[in-house]
């Protein structure tokens, strides 16, 4: 990433507290919530925590996608989720959000072909059930990569996958980790890289019996890919991570790039 002079997150904290920034009375700071969930934490090797038993690869050439279901009950007339709501990136770093009335088990496709990156998936409509009745994927068209995972019931994805917004840069403040397991060691750490450039480390925590251990992180720059990643120290276990992201407006504290 490139370097940056930039107010120190300490300065911002101390401009303004934790309760002014979360109640929207610190003019240009702002919450971003990426919660992260992982069912299958593996032993002793990072791995993307989210849904998959895979790790995220980052799309270096955008494309399509498409949403499916493991449910035929989440469909347009269906009791599960019948429309959900997509947030992207776009070539050109252009942030839309797109509703797709779900098909069931049935792939169902974007209306656009040049997505980077997918920040979310949000159930906003739905059945008699009030929620989605499978696991919902969103799946890259050409390269058939997962670039999004709901889980049945949740009504939201929760990937440790997400990119900084054109406009803002950001601070990660802490995090809360819950594990599964409390007998269990769970490391996790954000790392972070503009498009095409290789992640860095920029913040690490580890839970230990309940205990959470935070190293506050480092600046990250607008438009950088930050991906979560854990592991156990033994067999396997469940793990939610919910990263404190503090978004900082660019226009109304001005950063020089060298």
């Amino acid at each position: 990433m490139t370097s940056e002079t930039f107010p120190s997150k300490e300065v911002l904290i101390d401009d303004f507290t934790f309760n002014d920034i979360i109640t929207g009375n610190a003019p240009g700071l702002s919450i971003a919530a990426h919660p992260a969930t992982d069912a299958a934490v593996p032993a002793m090797a990072f791995k993307t925590t989210w849904g998959f038993s895979t790790a995220y690869t980052r799309l270096t050439v955008s494309e399509g996608f498409t949403v499916v279901s493991t449910s035929g009950l989440d469909t347009a007339a269906g009791t599960g989720a019948r429309k959900v709501a997509v947030t992207y990136i776009r070539e050109g770093d252009i942030v839309e959000v797109e509703d797709i009335t779900m098909n069931g088990v049935t792939p169902v496709a974007s209306n656009v072909l040049d997505i980077l990156r997918v920040q979310s998936v949000v159930v906003i409509e739905a059945g008699s059930g009030e929620i989605n009745a499978g696991d919902i994927t969103v799946v890259g068209a050409t390269s058939a990569s997962n670039l999004s995972f709901m889980a049945t019931d949740l009504g939201t994805s929760q990937d440790g996958i997400f990119t900084i917004p054109k406009g803002f840069n950001a601070y990660i403040h802490g995090a809360i980790v819950s594990l599964g397991d409390t007998t269990k060691k769970v490391t996790t750490r954000l790392r972070a890289g503009e498009s095409g450039s290789p992640l860095i480390e920029v913040a690490r925590f580890a839970d230990e019996e309940g205990r959470d251990y935070v190293i506050i992180g480092k600046f990250i720059p607008e438009l950088t890919d930050v991906i979560i990643e854990s592991f156990v120290d033994t067999g396997t276990a469940t793990i939610r991570l919910d990263p404190v992201i503090i978004l900082i407006e660019i226009t109304k504290y001005k950063s020089t790039r060298t």
